[in-house]
C-alpha cells in the first residue's frame, strides 16, 4: 500500500442509481457500486482530474455486467462483494487508467488492484448479494472524494443517449461538475461576477419581508452576495456555505451573520423561524427531495421561498461577434452539462412538484453589462463548466473586438409560498 496519508483520496464507481453531487455519507454505507478506479491521489485542484475522467467516459453506454460468484476483499478480507463479468467495465477501467495516471502527482493507493490487478466486482450492502449470471446495468458514474470514515461526492455523469433529454447524445455524456469549484476561487468570486440587477431587488423588497427584525436564510450564501442586502436591510441572517473559504470570506466581511459551514442539505434550521429562504444561483447544485421540506419546515406561514439566478447571456437578444465565439467555444466541447440550471420553469415545476409550495410569481429581467478581456476571464473562470483555456480564449476574442465588448444577460425570481400542511 501506498502511504498517502496526507492527500486527499478520491475514486471512481459505476452505479445502479445515481448519486447527487455534494452527498457525504460513511464509507460504511456506499451504496451498491462498482469501483472502476480505486482509491488514488493527484496534485492541484480538481478540473483536470474531473476533466479527465469525463473523456474516458465520453461516449460509453451503459455498463453491461454478469454477476458471479461472492468473495471477501480487503486486507481483513471483511469487505463482501460479489465477482462481475464485464469487458465493458475492464475496458473502462482501462481507460481511466490511461487518463489518471498522467495527472500530476498521481499515485494508487493500492497499485496492485489497478491494470492486471483489477477485478471488477460489486460491493454490495451488508447481507445482500445477486443471484450467479443475473444481469444488471450501471448507468451512472461518481467520482467521490474520501476523507477520514466519510465520502463525499464530488461529480456526478450520466452514461448512454437518453440521460438528459434534448441535445444529449451518447457521443456528449453528461459534463462532470465540481460544485466546490468556487470555493477555490473564493477571494475573486464576489468581484468577478456582476451584481443582481435592482430591478430584481425591487422585486424582492416588494414581498413586504426585507425589513428590519425579519429574519432570512441564505442557502448557498456564497461570499455574501445576497446576504450582505438582507443585512443592509436590518435583517437578522443566517448564511449557509458548505465551501471552508467562502464561509471565512462571510465570516469576515460580514461578522453579524450566522454561518452556518455546511451544504443545505445538512443544515439544522429551527422550524417556523424565517420570513425569507433564498436560494441566489444556487438552487441547482441542491438535492431538492432534501432541501424543499427543510425549507418549508424553516419558513413562517406567510413566510416566502426565493429562488434567482442572472443567466449569463440572453436567448432574446442580439447575438453579438463576441457571443457567437462564445457559442463557438462551448459546441467544441465532448461534454454536456445535465439538464438546464438556467430554466426557469423548469426550476418552479421542481419546487411545486414538491407538493409544499405554490408559485406567486415568476419574474424576469433583461440587462446589459460592458466587460474588458480581464473583466471577461475573470467572469467565466467563476463558471463551474469553463476550464482556463476556454476563458483564456474568451478573453482573447475581446481584445480581437478592441478590448471591450457589450454583453447582454438576463436574470429570473422565483417567489413561491409555503402550503399549508
Amino acid at each position: 500500500m501506498t502511504n498517502l496519508a496526507s492527500r486527499e483520496l478520491f475514486v471512481v464507481v459505476g452505479l445502479l442509481d445515481p448519486l447527487a453531487v455534494g452527498l457525504t455519507f460513511s464509507r460504511r454505507a456506499w451504496p451498491p457500486h462498482v469501483t472502476l478506479a480505486s482509491n488514488f491521489a493527484v496534485d492541484g485542484d480538481r478540473t483536470a482530474l474531473l476533466r479527465a475522467v469525463g473523456e474516458a467516459c465520453t461516449g460509453e453506454p451503459p455498463l453491461e455486467l454478469r454477476f458471479g460468484d461472492e468473495a471477501r476483499f480487503g486486507p481483513d478480507e471483511d469487505i463482501g462483494v460479489q465477482l462481475v463479468e464485464s469487458a465493458q467495465i475492464a475496458a473502462l477501467h482501462a481507460r481511466l487508467a490511461d487518463a489518471l495516471e498522467r495527472l500530476a502527482g498521481f499515485a494508487a493507493d493500492e497499485p496492485a488492484y489497478w491494470r492486471d490487478g483489477y477485478r471488477p466486482h460489486m460491493t454490495h450492502v451488508p447481507g445482500v448479494s445477486t443471484p450467479a449470471g443475473a444481469t444488471a446495468q450501471l448507468a451512472h458514474v461518481a467520482v467521490a472524494v474520501m476523507a477520514g470514515s466519510s465520502a463525499t461526492v464530488v461529480a456526478a455523469i450520466v452514461l448512454g443517449p437518453d440521460a438528459g433529454g434534448a441535445g444529449t447524445s451518447v457521443d456528449k455524456p453528461h459534463e462532470v461538475v465540481d460544485p466546490m469549484h468556487f470555493d477555490g476561487l473564493a477571494a475573486s468570486y464576489g468581484t468577478a461576477r456582476p451584481p443582481y440587477p435592482a430591478a430584481l431587488w425591487d422585486d424582492v423588497r416588494a414581498t413586504g419581508l426585507v425589513r428590519p427584525g425579519l429574519r432570512a436564510v441564505d442557502l448557498g450564501a456564497g461570499s455574501g452576495e445576497a446576504t450582505s442586502e438582507f443585512v443592509a436591510a436590518g435583517m437578522e441572517v443566517v448564511a449557509v456555505e458548505p465551501g471552508a473559504n467562502l464561509a471565512a470570506i462571510l465570516r469576515e466581511r460580514l461578522p453579524q451573520v450566522a454561518v452556518i459551514p455546511s451544504r443545505a442539505e445538512d443544515a439544522r434550521l429551527e422550524p417556523d423561524s424565517f420570513e425569507l429562504a433564498v436560494a441566489a444561483t444556487s438552487i441547482h447544485w441542491m438535492d431538492l427531495p432534501v432541501v424543499l421540506p427543510l425549507v418549508h419546515r424553516a419558513l413562517k406561514p406567510e413566510g416566502r421561498f426565493l429562488v434567482w439566478r442572472n443567466v449569463f447571456g440572453d436567448a432574446d437578444a442580439e447575438v453579438t461577434p463576441f457571443r457567437r465565439a462564445v457559442n463557438r467555444i462551448v459546441e467544441r466541447r465532448t461534454t454536456v452539462r445535465p439538464g438546464n440550471a438556467e430554466d426557469v420553469e423548469a426550476t418552479a415545476r421542481s419546487i411545486v412538484d414538491s407538493g409544499l409550495f405554490d408559485i406567486e410569481a415568476i419574474r424576469r429581467y433583461h440587462w446589459s453589462i460592458e466587460l474588458t478581456g480581464d473583466q471577461v476571464r475573470a467572469l467565466f473562470t467563476t463558471f463551474s463548466e469553463w476550464t482556463p483555456a476556454e476563458s483564456d480564449e474568451a478573453a482573447s476574442v475581446v481584445a480581437q473586438l478592441g478590448g471591450r465588448v457589450t454583453e447582454h444577460y438576463a436574470s429570473w425570481l422565483i417567489e413561491a409560498r409555503p402550503r399549508p400542511v
